[in-house]
């Protein structure tokens, strides 16, 4: 049974989800998979407890509850490591590809992706890769706003990925606050907008 994004959920229905996979721990060729950040569990068991019983002051013992809690119920906990810079500028030139390259285009240069990956999974597929991809797959040339968007991803990767410690949905949301702003400097007729100071503020 897998069990995604539990931490999106209200404390009360986190609780209500942790106690019924409880009762199925003992059903014979049955595991839980649960995807969810440790923390906002954390706090929701604390929350629990908290509530049960308001006339007990429980902050001193609250991290040891939690945690014995967590035992019980987690037989095996994984955590995803963090991407490394090269994974990110990895991550982004894609994500970029996918935004400017027609779909059957980007479907091309991903699997060229997947292959170099094969080979080395920590090399970079960034610009060159990319152009590779493309010329492999009839076309002259990159679209100039792929181009550029590549150029950035090189060099803004290394800082996004340490100010972001290496998850990839905060860079999504990222880039998506980067292009936006980018749009808007635009609109506005600004032309002394600086990429690398935009990245860093």
């Amino acid at each position: 049974v897998l069990i995604d994004d539990l931490d999106r959920c209200s404390p009360e229905r986190i609780i209500e989800n942790l106690e019924a996979i409880k009762l199925f721990l003992n059903v014979e060729n049955t595991a839980f998979i649960i995807g969810a950040d440790p923390r906002i569990v954390r706090h929701a068991i604390a929350w629990k407890y908290k509530h049960n019983d308001n006339k007990v002051e429980i902050e001193d013992e609250a991290p040891t509850i939690v945690t014995d809690y967590l035992e019980k119920l987690i037989q095996y906990p994984y955590r995803l490591p963090r991407l490394s810079p090269a994974e990110i500028e990895t991550y982004m030139a894609l994500l970029f590809c996918q935004s400017h390259l027609s779909a059957d285009l980007f479907k091309s240069t991903v699997s060229a992706c997947d292959t170099q990956r094969l080979k080395d999974r920590y090399s970079v597929f960034g610009y060159a890769a990319v152009d590779a991809a493309v010329k492999q797959n009839g076309s002259t040339s990159l679209p100039a706003e792929l181009d550029s968007a590549l150029v950035f991803s090189a060099s803004a990767a290394p800082l996004i990925t340490e100010g972001l410690k290496g998850n990839p949905r905060q860079v999504k949301r990222f880039l998506n606050a980067f292009v936006l702003r980018k749009k808007l400097a635009s609109v506005a007729k600004l032309t002394n907008i600086n990429d690398a100071i935009l990245v860093k503020l």
